[in-house]
């Protein structure tokens, strides 16, 4: 693939990623701490923001996981996943990532 090809679907990857982080941040109410609900989880669990984070994004990775070993398992005779899903489940784990990657700077400052 060559690089501007890449370039531009991944822009456009991040690009949608953060129209929905922005979208969820309404829904859980969280536009003056984007924490705010991980924070909540936090008290509790008496686990640290991080923890709580890496523990929800579990379920996308594994989603993900899933979706790799089905389609791209040599056996599989299986039509492949759309590429829409493909896209879904990954802004999810890139907006899980992001968020772990704030709640971090945010436990060691």
């Amino acid at each position: 693939m060559d690089q501007k090809t890449f370039n531009s679907f991944a822009n456009s990857l991040l690009s949608q990623a953060a129209k929905i982080r922005n979208a969820k941040m309404e829904e859980y109410e969280a536009t003056v701490d984007r924490l705010a609900n991980f924070r909540k989880a936090s008290c509790m669990t008496g686990e640290k923001i991080p923890k709580i984070i890496a523990g929800m994004m579990v379920k996308h990775t594994v989603s993900i996981y899933d979706m790799v070993e089905g389609e791209f398992n040599q056996f599989n005779t299986d039509p492949p996943y759309p590429l829409e899903l493909w896209r879904e489940k990954l802004i999810d784990q890139i907006n899980y990532l992001l968020l772990l990657y704030g709640a971090i700077r945010e436990d060691r400052s």
